[in-house]
């Protein structure tokens, strides 16, 4: 895997592999990678959106994500910052984690640690993270991962919970669409896996499809259509992780009506065909 440097300017570049990165969150900018995230903001609060929820993260909370669907940040304050690492879910999945957490991350939820002093603080601990990552090397890079590893496990420990617990929806409310906005989510949320179209949820809803379409990319950035396909990609390499299943029959049971249309929405979003994919979950594995 490629080791990446920090980037003080851009807190949401696209890097595969191991990497670290700090600065400043991009508003509405969207990206996606296979890896896990592990995040702290300081200075200020700052919304996101991930998996169909806009959700406001405190600073100095540890924020855990597989960032396999589209994510970005919706408000960010001028003087927030943001710093956090990147692991390689093939790393993540070798550490033997309770299975409480890793469930919960392999089915798109986003886990928000408590605040910790001891023994130091999320954001005192990132950072050094961070810095280590940007000296290089392979002992500053096992140090990394053997302390987000035992992080992991301590917020596991903290959090007996997480297994049971739904992320929360979206808070906001009102004659902004807002409430609109949220059926689409349930709808797709629900429904992903089969036939689905901006008209029958438009049909369902009982407003009319361009409706259905200004009030998703109003909050969302993106489209019905592609973030429906989102949701299925992700599915499909949720179980490309998980399960040795064929890959045509997961395919179908992801939404997908074909292998082509399977096919070519995955290399789009991935950048590799599903079967090469699943062999580099198993590739790079340190020692």
């Amino acid at each position: 895997m490629v080791s990446g440097k920090t980037n003080t300017s851009d807190f949401a570049f696209d890097r595969t592999g191991f990497s670290a990165f700090s600065g400043r969150p991009d508003p509405f900018q969207r990206h996606r990678h296979n890896e896990i995230e592990l995040a702290v903001f300081d200075r200020a609060p700052v919304t996101a959106f991930y998996n169909g929820r806009r959700q406001t993260v405190q600073p100095n909370r540890l924020v855990v994500l597989w960032g396999v669907m589209p994510h970005h940040a919706v408000e960010v304050p001028r003087r927030a910052i943001g710093h956090g690492i990147r692991i390689p879910l093939a790393w993540f999945l070798q550490w033997d984690l309770p299975q409480s957490l890793v469930q919960r991350l392999m089915t798109l939820g986003v886990v928000i640690a408590p605040p910790q002093s001891v023994p130091c603080s999320d954001l005192a601990l990132v950072k050094h993270w961070v810095a280590l990552e940007g000296r290089s090397g392979v002992e500053a890079r096992t140090i990394v991962l053997l302390e987000a590893e035992a992080r992991l496990r301590r917020l596991v420990m903290g959090r007996p919970d997480i297994a049971s617990r739904k992320p929360a929806g979206p808070r906001e409310t009102g004659a902004d669409g807002s409430h609109l906005f949220e059926h689409i989510i349930g709808e797709i949320a629900e429904h992903y896996r089969e036939p689905l179209s901006v008209p029958s949820i438009a049909r369902k809803l009982g407003v009319s499809r361009n409706h259905v379409m200004r009030v998703f990319r109003r909050y969302t950035g993106t489209s019905v259509l592609e973030y429906l396909t989102d949701q299925r990609v992700s599915c499909a390499q949720s179980l490309l992780a998980t399960t040795d299943r064929k890959v045509l029959d997961l395919a179908y049971e992801c939404g997908f009506g074909s292998s082509s249309r399977f096919y070519a929405a995955f290399v789009e979003r991935v950048g590799v065909t599903p079967l090469r994919y699943r062999r580099s979950l198993h590739e790079n594995i340190p020692a």
